[in-house]
């Protein structure tokens, strides 16, 4: 009686072991930890969190407007403050993205992907870099940005405390059929004590 019974709580919760990143439609993940998630189509919102290196992400947040619309389909990502206390200098890759857009699709017509990322330099430092890009997946990937379909990465100067920066690229899709999946991914290197934020858009 007893095994079988072991047998049969093992199978009821086995999906609760199941990764929630398999499911989920907005997710926004720093260095591969997931800081927040919800359904597609929504906004998440991020605590505080304290990344293996050492670096803090406050305020991270991701949104869409999956499943999109016959004009546009929205994307957006943002952090209040990434910070590095450590001695060394550390990189953290974020991307956030929505699976399910159904609208708008190519053709008729195309389509022009649009990218922006801008932010404010808190604290600078010689170490510090940051690359951004846009990407659509025609397979529907979460948080994907390995395929074609991607603008060029932008690379704006944000080594100055107390600066502003803002950088942008585009991509013309001319074939594009639904479900497809949109992502932005940020990689920032922060020297030792940096601290900065951005706001990241594609459409």
């Amino acid at each position: 009686m007893t095994k079988k019974f072991l047998a049969a709580v093992a199978l009821s919760t086995a999906p609760l072991l199941w990764p929630l990143a398999a499911s989920a439609g907005i997710l926004l993940t720093a260095n591969g930890t997931t800081l927040c998630s919800g359904p597609s189509g929504t906004a998440c919102i991020a605590p505080t969190t304290t990344l293996a290196d050492g670096v803090i992400v406050s305020g991270g947040s991701a949104n869409s407007n999956s499943p999109g619309s016959a004009v546009q389909a929205d994307l957006f990502s943002s952090t209040v403050t990434i910070s590095n206390p450590t001695s060394s200098t550390q990189t953290v890759t974020f991307l956030g993205g929505d699976i399910n857009f159904t609208a708008p699709t190519a053709p008729p017509g195309s389509l022009v992907l649009t990218s922006n990322i801008g932010g404010s330099v808190n604290t600078g430092s010689a170490g510090n870099a940051l690359s951004y890009l846009s990407c659509v997946d025609q397979g529907n990937g979460q948080n994907n940005c390995t395929g074609t379909l991607n603008t060029a990465p932008v690379t704006p100067n944000v080594k100055a405390s107390a600066s502003n920066y803002s950088a942008g690229d585009f991509l013309a899709i001319s074939t594009l059929h639904a479900p497809y999946s949109m992502t932005e991914q940020t990689t920032v290197t922060l020297g030792a004590g940096a601290i900065l934020n951005f706001s990241a858009t594609s459409a």
